[in-house]
This record gives structure tokens, sequence and C-alpha cells, in this order.
């Protein structure tokens, strides 16, 4: 174990940066010199090409109150940029976070109670041509654990952050290190109050993706557009790729907007729940709301608000807006939104997959008004009918006739886990056309974690994805968290007997 130094917080002393330039450049330093000596540390970092260990060594660059800075030996960091990481996170990035999720491992395995930051070239196999997609950073909670679990254990509570492509101290940068922050502090609670079980992906996820927005560097609209292209995934079937953080960030910005002032988040996590049984006991607990809301009652009301965004509100119904952010066409933050209805409704109704939202819209033969009759599926299929009054119909009732104006904007949401739930025929009576829908797909209740490789694979091929770099100049930042978390759990398993030893 290397020792430990107090330094001043975000100060790094012109001394140290002469010796660090001599390091940087290769030189190394004179420890009979004057200047104070250089802090150096060797992490097990991951090579995502691959995904094999590797070590790298790291060298102190500063120190906050709830941080210290490491950069990989080799690489150069402005020492302005370094007190702007150390500032961020130590005023915004900690308190926003340990408010809103609870707190992370505290001393932790080292017993330190500062978190440690490394900057590094992350291995990914970026290239801004043919491999535009990179890995942004990353938490390794197999770092939580001695080494008698895992022999690659650097015993600290980190973060990896990437510098190439990633620009330290960027807006993005921060948001990153906020979206790592709350996996972090998932991981504790998960110890803590879920009996070390793993929670969900997708609840996960969409924790990390609205901390951002907790910290101020929101709202997202680069998520928005990402959902806008795909919106009909699901919520809650994960399979890995960057798509699913669209739908995450919409569902957790929608429950920050309505449900954050209660602590909703901190709730899900302080309960021995997971996934949606964790959503439920923490909306339980909000006793100042007039209903009884619960993941069900809530997911139909997101549907109408991911249509309404902020746009359209409706004044006795609240819940069906976002109060934060747009959905409807144009550019926001730099991020232009193509909408979630530029087409008519197609003559087939796509399936309508488990935990999703799908949105179609109706023009009469004869303006101004048609009628839309929907002839409903199971219980768990909900629909509703805007226009562009603005009127809205929510919870149609199967076989009644509802009446639009100029355009009718229908909106299905399906909050079942089943695989067999359909979501009804529609018969526009203006058009004379009766849609059919198929059943829901057939979709595993979990997927195999899919590997960093075949992430970035897959990103870097999507037309969506690489139209995005070629637009805003941006590569595309992936998380790979889903793929870590499936490595830890035999550390977790060896850890769990190991207690039972110690129990017995």
């Amino acid at each position: 174990m290397m020792m430990k130094k107090d330094m001043c917080r975000s100060v790094v002393f012109a001394g140290v940066l002469l010796v660090l330039a001599a390091v940087f450049s290769g030189c190394g330093g004179d420890s009979s010199s004057a200047e104070s000596p250089v802090t150096t540390a060797t992490f097990w970092a991951a090579d995502f090409t691959t995904y094999t260990l590797y070590k790298v060594t790291g060298v102190k660059v500063g120190e906050g109150v709830h941080c210290q800075i490491y950069v990989e030996q080799g690489r150069t960091v402005d020492g302005s940029i370094i007190t702007s990481i150390i500032n961020e996170f130590d005023t915004k990035i900690y308190p926003k976070n340990t408010t809103t999720f609870g707190n992370e491992p505290n001393p932790g395995i080292d017993n330190d109670a500062k978190v440690y930051i490394l900057l590094l070239d992350i291995k990914d196999g970026y290239d801004p041509v043919g491999s535009p997609s990179y890995v942004g950073g990353y938490f390794d909670p197999g770092n939580e654990y001695p080494l008698s679990v895992n022999a690659y254990s650097n015993q600290k509570e980190m973060f990896y952050m990437d510098i190439n492509p990633a620009t330290p101290g960027s807006i993005r940068f921060f948001s990153t290190l906020a979206h790592e922050f709350q996996h972090m502090i998932h991981w504790q609670q998960e110890e803590v109050y879920k009996n070390h079980a793993n929670d969900e992906v997708w609840l996960n996820e969409a924790m990390s993706e609205v901390a951002p927005v907790y910290c101020g560097y929101g709202p997202s609209y680069n998520r928005v557009q990402l959902f806008e292209y795909y919106p009909n995934d699901s919520l809650t079937d994960w399979g890995g790729s960057v798509i699913d953080y669209g739908v995450a960030y919409m569902w957790g910005q929608y429950f920050k907007d309505h449900f954050g002032s209660y602590n909703i988040f901190r709730a899900m996590l302080q309960n021995s729940n997971t996934g949606i049984d964790s959503v439920n006991s923490a909306l339980a607990e909000i006793s100042a709301l007039d209903t009884d809301p619960t993941f069900t009652s809530t997911f139909h009301d997101w549907a109408i608000a991911v249509y309404s965004g902020n746009t359209r509100t409706w004044p006795d119904h609240p819940e069906w807006s976002y109060i934060t952010i747009d959905t409807w066409p144009g550019t926001y933050n730099g991020y232009t939104l193509p909408g979630l209805l530029p087409n008519p409704a197609p003559t087939n109704l796509p399936l309508l997959d488990r935990s999703s939202l799908a949105f179609y819209s109706y023009t009469p033969v004869m303006d101004p008004i048609g009628t839309i009759n929907w002839s409903g599926g199971t219980g768990a299929v909900k629909a509703a009918l805007a226009d562009k009054a603005p009127s809205l119909f929510s919870d149609l009732v199967s076989g009644q006739n509802y009446t639009f104006l100029t355009t009718g904007y229908l909106i299905l949401s399906n909050s079942s886990d089943s695989a067999t739930a359909g979501a009804g025929d529609v018969t526009n009576t203006s058009l004379f056309q009766n849609i059919t829908s198929d059943a829901l797909s057939s979709v595993q209740t979990e997927r195999p974690a899919m590997s960093p490789r075949a992430m970035l694979d897959r990103a870097n091929s999507d037309p969506v994805l690489r139209r995005r770099v070629a637009e805003t100049g941006e590569p595309e930042a992936l998380c790979i968290h889903s793929f870590i978390k499936e490595k830890e759990k035999p550390l977790r398993e060896k850890a769990r007997k190991l207690r039972g030893r110690h129990n017995d």
C-alpha cells in the first residue's frame, strides 16, 4: 500500500508542477532536490478491446475535501483543469449525489474518506473514423473487495475517467463523473439495504442518467434525441446497447420532475427490494400524495408526459407533462429532436414490447374531425388519444368512439412484464382503416451482459449514432457498467461464502 500525504485542497504547488513536468517528459524526478517528492501509485485498469487487466502508474496531481486526483504517467492535464475537477466534485457532484442517492462506501475498504479519480486514456479502441464510440469512464466494484476475494482489486473507492477523446473539465466529462458516482453509491446501498443483492440494471442506469441533472449538467437533450429515434425501446429489458440509455433517462427525468422533492431515488435504494418492487416501496412512502401511485399507474402517465413534454400542459393533470424537458420537434441545447410522431400510423401496428411505449398519428380523410375506436388488449396495455386542439382522453375504453381534431395522436403503454399481452385493434373511421397489432414479442427476463467490445461495435455501426457524431462533432461516450456488474457476480458470491464462514 502506498503512503498517503495531506495536501492543500485544490492547490498544486509550482514545485510539484516542475517535478511532474519532468516525470511526464520521461525524465523522472530528482529526489535530492528541494521540491516536494512526486507521489505515484500503481493501479489495475481494464483494456476493453480484449477485457484484460493491466497495470498503470498514476501520478498524484491534486487533492480536495472528497477526492484525490491521479493522472496516468506520461499524460498531461493542465493544472487549472485539475483544480476545476476538484472543485466540481467537492462542491457539486459529491454533495448532490450523496443527498439524492445516499452515501458511497465511506471510509471504505482503504479506510480513506476520499475517492480516487484516475485520469487516463482508457483502452477502448477509439478511432475518430472507424470507431467513434468510446468508454467515457467507469466505476469497477471489484476494487471494493479485499485481495482474498479479488486478486486484482485496487482496494480503493475509485473512478477511471477517460482523457482521450474525452475532454477533462468539460460538461460531458463532469456528467460522466456524476453518472459513475451514482453507480458507486448504488453499490454501497445494495450492500447495506438490499442484502448484497444486485439491483436491476435498468433502474441503476436510470438513476445514473438523471444524476448529472441533479448536479446541474442537464437536461440531457442528447438522451431525449436518442429516445425519439428509438421510442419503442423497453425500459426494463436491458440489452446493453447505448439506445437503452435514452428510455432510461426519460423515465428517470420524469420521476425527478414529479417525485424528486420526496427523495424518491434515495427511497428506492434504501429498502430491501430491487427493480420495480423497490419503486413501488418508495412510492408507497410518499404519504403527502393524494393518490397511491405505483410503477404501473405512473407508467401510462409517463407515456402521456413523453408525448406532451413541457410544451403541452394539462391544468388538472400535471402528471401528464414534464416540467423540465420538451419532446416536440425543435433544437434544444444543440440537439435537434425529430419528434415522436413524424409519420402516420402504419397499416399494421408493430409489436409492443414489455415495459414500453408506442406513439401513432392519424389524419382524417375529410378535415377537420376524425374518429378512433380502440379495441383494447389486456389490462396492462393502456391507451390515450390527444389532438391538436389540444385535448386528451386518457385510459380509452375498449370499443368506444373518440373524436379528434385535425390530427389524432394515439399513445400506448404496456407496463406489464408479460410476453403475451396484446396492444389491441384500432379502427380509424375517417380512414376506414382497421389496424391490428400482434401479441407482445417474447423477451427474456434478463439478457446476457453484452461485452464492452460488442457494445462499442454496435454503437459504431448504428446509423443514428454515426449521424449524431457527424452532426455534433463529438464522439459517442458509452457506459459499460452492466458488463462490469456481471463480472462482479462471482466476487459477490465468493465474499458471501467468506462471510458465512466467519459467522459460523
